[in-house]
């Protein structure tokens, strides 16, 4: 039996699901969470989740995809958010006129009743004719859910809500939240949250910097005990090398623990919601809506999450923000710069922080914008995050991380230790193995960035697989520090932001855009950062060429934004 759950956006249909299923499916509270249906079985019923939509007459791919998943439904079963009760009735009462009957789960009915809002659900039930249950989140309710799914629907009877049933009450605004409704006050809390984000994250006494140290003791400590170890040389210096590279990648767990704790608290609490709500007027003249800021956000944790919620967007928005997330530097691109600056940065939080935005102003630079006319998102109500919900979906990513690292980084890096230290006779001979042979033909690419090491071409390789190869791979080839200029290095981490993103995210993108499409964008994504990276070694010897370089892409932008003009008024 496929039991189907569908309502509005934002209404904790994807909360209901895990709890149902024990999946892992992103939540978050704000609008387009979920961009296509998902099924998972719980005994012999098939639960689906699918995107929100507010009626059956649906334009968008995502809600025809919902409004698929609900003509073919065994059962329907309608989640519903307290404080908008009534808007949600006007779906069912779409469905009844089609004879479709439903079952209701209301949630977010004790923050409902903290507004000032009242509600019975057995006076609901009452009066609508349909099971309706009151979903808390308690684990003593699985039980209870499950046996409620169970029940045949009923077409409602009348949808008329009186006093006794619904009220929404006198709520009003308090004073926080009519600050964070406010543009400035907003958007400058967001800036001084990042920053102290960063702080904690990269700065030399931080907590992400302590955590770092203490995994990477731990990990030399265990390659001490391996070298005392009476193995053969060779076996000896696999084990070691294998250590080093896993301690060198896990030791950036803390600080993508609170770059990902960051990103949890803006979508659980509603404050992304609340943010892309006040930006939205000023996003437009870039062609982008304040929905945009979801997905671009997002990219800060992972570019393939990121990209596959831009379903949502309207087809030229979607363009633009596929531009921009490149350069929204992903969580695996940290521990790269880490590795880059810190032989040359006792404090590494400036560089670093500086590069993250950097990147972004690239991609405003080099992104052809123009008005945005669709409509704008709906805007959450600020809440203090659930903790058990926000700890979960943390704790799954940090768990992603360690399972990554553990699995594919880690074989990759011993396959790459393998291939470069032997030869192709299989002797043990690193200054002639395999890999360096084939990496030599190719240092050409980077001698304009001052680099003439096969190590270097080979670590930019391997971070169009993960990113998190990279910085493994300097570590492993490099324990003792770089062995390049300030500027190679700059201009180096550049490249490895401008690049295309993991071959996840290419993927992800090509079921967005189509193949061609995203092997296209990927090719272009990867010279543009080998220019850039070119570009920026070349203005580091050479300052006073910035200038020209500046007027040259000023005068770019304005033949771009006059030619716009011109076929506005010639169609």
């Amino acid at each position: 039996m496929q039991v189907v759950l569908f309502g509005n956006p934002n209404v904790g249909k994807t909360t209901v699901y895990n709890f149902l299923t024990g999946q892992r499916e992103r939540t978050g509270n704000w609008h387009g969470v979920t961009v296509e249906a998902k099924s998972a079985r719980k005994g012999e019923m098939i639960v689906t989740d699918v995107p929100g939509l507010y009626s059956l007459s649906c334009t968008s791919p995502e809600e025809i995809s919902s409004l698929r998943e609900i003509q073919r439904a065994e059962k329907l079963v309608q989640v519903m958010d307290a404080s908008t009760l009534e808007r949600s009735l006007q779906l069912t009462q779409e469905l009844a006129r089609q004879g479709k009957g439903v079952l209701i789960i209301l949630t977010m009915e004790r923050e409902f009743a903290r507004r000032g809002g009242f509600l019975s659900a057995k006076g609901l039930s009452e009066l609508l004719s349909v099971p309706v249950f009151s979903y808390t989140g308690k684990r003593s309710e699985r039980k209870e859910l499950l046996s409620f799914l169970e029940r045949d629907p009923h077409i409602p009877k009348t949808f008329s809500l009186p006093n006794s049933v619904y009220s929404v009450g006198e709520w009003k605004e308090n004073r926080a939240e009519r600050l964070l409704y406010r543009p400035v006050f907003s958007v400058s809390l967001f800036c001084l949250l990042t920053l102290l984000t960063f702080f904690l994250t990269f700065s030399s006494h931080s907590l992400g910097s302590f955590g770092k140290g203490l995994i990477e003791r731990f990990f030399s400590f265990l390659r001490g005990q391996v070298e005392e170890l009476s193995l053969p040389s060779v076996l000896k210096l696999f084990f070691a090398e294998s250590l080093t590279s896993l301690g060198s990648i896990l030791g950036f767990l803390p600080q993508i623990f609170l770059l990902n704790a960051f990103l949890v608290f803006m979508e659980e609490s509603g404050y992304l919601s609340i943010l892309s709500f006040v930006t939205d007027d000023y996003l437009r003249y870039l062609g982008l809506t304040g929905r945009s800021v979801f997905s671009l956000l997002s990219g800060f944790g992972c570019t393939a999450v990121a990209t596959s919620t831009v379903k949502t967007c309207e087809i030229r928005e979607r363009k633009h923000v596929l531009h921009l997330l490149p350069y929204f530097s992903c969580s695996a691109k940290m521990p790269v710069y880490l590795t880059l600056f810190s032989s040359f940065f006792r404090h590494p939080f400036l560089p670093v922080t500086i590069l993250y935005f950097f990147g972004i102003l690239i991609g405003i630079l080099t992104a052809d914008f123009c008005p945005c006319k669709s409509l704008p998102s709906e805007v959450a109500h600020f809440c203090i995050p659930n903790a058990k919900n926000a700890l979960k979906s943390l704790f799954f990513s940090c768990k992603s991380f360690i399972m990554k690292a553990g699995t594919v980084v880690l074989a990759f890096l011993l396959v790459s230790w393998f291939f470069s230290s032997y030869s192709f006779q299989m002797e043990y001979a690193p200054e002639r193995s395999m890999l360096s042979e084939l990496c030599k033909r190719i240092s050409f690419l980077l001698r304009p960035m001052g680099i003439d090491d096969w190590r270097y071409v080979y670590a930019l390789l391997s971070g169009m697989v993960a990113k998190e190869n990279v910085a493994g791979i300097l570590t492993m080839y490099f324990p003792n520090g770089l062995d390049i200029s300030l500027p190679s290095a700059l201009s180096f981490a550049v490249c490895i932001l401008t690049t295309s993103p993991c071959i996840s995210a290419v993927v992800t993108n090509a079921s967005v855009s189509g193949k061609r499409r995203a092997a296209f964008e990927s090719a272009m994504q990867s010279l543009i950062g080998l220019g850039l990276g070119y570009l920026t070694y070349f203005l580091l010897n050479h300052p006073l060429s910035a200038i020209p370089v500046a007027i040259g892409v000023c005068l770019e932008k304005i033949y771009r934004k006059r030619n716009a003009k011109l076929k506005k008024l010639h169609g």
